[in-house]
């Protein structure tokens, strides 16, 4: 009896060894999507702080929305708003225009040029990841615009994948070309990361939306002249990956401005 169990342990050893095997790789493939699962984590919250920071810059610089471009002297575009508010952040100023009429592409701002801000680019690139929601009847419509006087949930900021526009180079999305069919894909609100992307308010909050939000409910908070029917909760109800807590608001804006339903 023994020497038949031996052998039939013998004869189910390959299947043993097969099944172990299986679930080996059952255990690495779950560590490892977990190890991906975290890190994603991981960056969206570093994304989260850093399109904060960017959106602080544009609305925390000085009394005004900064002009989305600075001009030459003779009235061509020369830099963009996010090279200007870049000195509120972290980059010395040393070295540039006070007037930031000099050029992007000039040779006096070859150092700034090398340098890939992470509040405003992907690692890696010099383009820019983060733009202004612009053109006919949004706020950057409007010269000399105070902060204070702005609607809360006036959208001003969204992220933005493969955008080919180095992040001092003027340019942003236009309300007019992303309400085309089939605009082109780096004028469009998107990430790099899969999922959605974020958005940034006049309140200074910050949203991650899925990337299946329709395009006009995020539009019409860019409108200055017809506020939304609905309020933020509502028109992205559905489509909310990561939303402000209540009390981030209350403490960064409310005093300044009271309080406003998200």
């Amino acid at each position: 009896m023994v020497i038949m169990n031996a052998r039939l342990n013998s004869t189910q050893l390959p299947t043993l060894i097969m099944c172990i095997s299986v679930a080996a790789a059952a255990l690495l493939t779950l560590f490892v999507g977990q190890a991906i699962n975290w890190e994603t984590v991981n960056e969206i919250e570093r994304r989260s702080v850093r399109f904060r920071q960017c959106l602080s810059g544009m609305i925390e610089c000085g009394e005004e929305l900064p002009q989305l471009c600075d001009l030459t002297l003779q009235g061509s575009p020369s830099t963009s708003w996010r090279f200007r508010t870049s000195f509120c952040m972290h980059i010395p100023r040393e070295g540039v225009d006070s007037s930031f009429e000099t050029p992007w592409t000039d040779a006096e701002y070859a150092k700034f040029r090398m340098q890939h801000p992470a509040w405003l680019c992907y690692a890696g690139t010099p383009y820019a990841s983060v733009m202004a929601v612009a053109g006919e009847g949004t706020v950057f419509d409007i010269p000399r615009q105070r902060v204070d006087s702005l609607r809360q949930d006036l959208l001003l900021v969204v992220e933005v994948n493969q955008s080919k526009i180095h992040w001092m180079e003027p340019g942003d999305c236009d309300v007019s070309a992303l309400s085309l069919v089939g605009s082109p894909a780096d004028v469009r609100p998107s990430s790099n990361l899969r999922g959605g992307f974020f958005v940034g308010f006049a309140d200074g909050s910050i949203w991650r939306l899925r990337s299946d939000v329709p395009l006009q409910v995020l539009l019409d908070f860019a409108a200055v002249a017809r506020p939304p029917s609905k309020s933020r909760k509502e028109a992205f109800k559905g489509y909310v990956l990561e939303g402000p807590k209540e009390s981030e608001i209350q403490d960064e804006r409310e005093k300044k401005w009271g309080r406003t339903p998200l």
